[in-house]
């Protein structure tokens, strides 16, 4: 999808509107209004660029967020009714919904959002996708700690048996490795 965007130079205009909006939308004091023209631009497009990935120029300190979808924006700014409409909406495509390292929606969801989003996220994602690590959601969820989010995945069925790629850890090996010993 993103080579087809770049080929068109009003598709990329809208790309440039969109990033520039989700630029302006880090600053507290304007993030309303600009989180709503960044949603404007993404509703304007008849739904062509609900899945659109653009970079950001601001990590959060991760390594894998360099690129964003509209979702991913919704998700880091608790914008809860614009998640619902992209997350509904006819165009949305789950395998689009990633980032560079193939994080999901889902993972961002236990990174960055709460138990409702993560149960809007299950509608549409396998429970025990995988990240270019070989981290499931359930593995980040034990990783930092937040047993609430493990629960909810456990509970929809996550393996706690896959192993990450990069020290061949399972989900509770990792939580006992950064100090949640209480899982």
């Amino acid at each position: 999808n993103t080579a087809i965007i770049y080929n068109n130079i009003k598709a990329v205009e809208w790309l440039e509107d969109i990033h520039m909006a989700y630029e302006y939308s880090k600053y507290p004091d304007v993030e309303y209004p600009n989180m709503a023209m960044f949603m404007r631009i993404v509703g304007r497009s008849n739904g062509k660029y609900v899945n659109v990935k653009f970079y950001k120029s601001n990590s959060l300190g991760a390594d894998d967020n360099s690129v964003i979808t509209p979702a991913m924006a919704c998700l880091e700014r608790k914008k809860d009714n614009e998640l619902q409409w992209l997350l509904t909406h006819p165009n949305f495509c789950p395998e689009e919904n990633t980032n560079a390292n193939k994080t999901s929606l889902l993972h961002w969801a236990v990174r960055f959002g709460n138990p409702r989003h993560i149960k809007w996220c299950l509608e549409k994602f396998d429970v025990n996708i995988l990240n270019n690590k070989r981290e499931t959601p359930l593995f980040m969820a034990a990783k930092v700690g937040h047993i609430k989010k493990l629960k909810l995945l456990l509970n929809a069925g996550a393996n706690p048996s896959v192993r990450s790629k990069v020290r061949h850890h399972t989900p509770f090996i990792a939580a006992a490795s950064s100090g949640h010993l209480n899982m």
